[in-house]
């Protein structure tokens, strides 16, 4: 019984580390897009 419920946890844990490092990828998709973008602007500018 306690095996069981350490691995619903360990299950409910990678979840939630799977969902971090989306989150975590997306924001460094943002930030890079935004420092390409300035620096694009500064070129032209």
């Amino acid at each position: 019984m306690k095996s069981f419920y350490q691995n619903k946890m360990g299950t409910r844990f990678v979840k939630l580390l799977k969902i971090l490092i989306k989150i975590a990828i997306m924001g460094l998709v943002m930030a890079g897009i935004i420092l390409v973008n300035e620096k694009y602007m500064m070129n032209g500018g």
